[in-house]
């Protein structure tokens, strides 16, 4: 009798702790996918942004989302909006759309990284960076800032 109630306690135990890690993993990305959802709805609505293919979530001194995309009335045009997660003031900014892949170049040919784990669109120093961060071969974290529009090494830190 007494076995059979420790099997039991360990089961709900069991079940308590799956239960809580999968609502800690709901919640987390549900978060994450409010933020890209409500970053997008802006981009479209006060920056006219159509057929979005970025978005990125930078976050330094001051969170920012990014999302780029085509301009609705001008198809050709590619565009970079900035939104400031504090204040939700936006920022618009002309670009092409494979910038974040020519910074994302820079760091492959400087540092050949194992793996690019993120490119983001944000404010360093009042000036728009991409924020390159990857993985090293040795399992060390770095990354680096370029500039916005001529992807320019801006900062790197790397071996953390």
């Amino acid at each position: 009798m007494k076995n059979q109630w420790h099997r039991t306690a360990i089961i709900i135990i069991f079940i308590a702790l799956v239960a809580l890690v999968w609502a800690f993993y709901l919640l987390a990305t549900g978060l994450h996918s409010s933020a890209r959802t409500q970053a997008l709805n802006v981009a479209q609505s006060k920056a006219d942004v159509a057929n979005a293919t970025f978005y990125s979530e930078f976050d330094r001194q001051q969170r920012y989302f990014s999302v780029g995309g085509y301009d609705q009335h001008h198809p050709q045009q590619f565009k970079y909006v900035i939104i400031n997660g504090h204040s939700g003031k936006i920022n618009v900014l002309k670009g092409k759309a494979n910038l974040p892949y020519q910074a994302r170049q820079i760091v492959e040919d400087n540092q050949h990284p194992k793996k690019i784990t993120k490119v983001a669109l944000g404010y360093h120093q009042q000036k728009p960076v991409w924020e390159i961060t990857f993985v090293n071969k040795n399992q060390t974290v770095g990354y680096y800032l370029t500039n916005f529009k001529n992807t320019k090494i801006v900062q790197v830190i790397n071996n953390l």
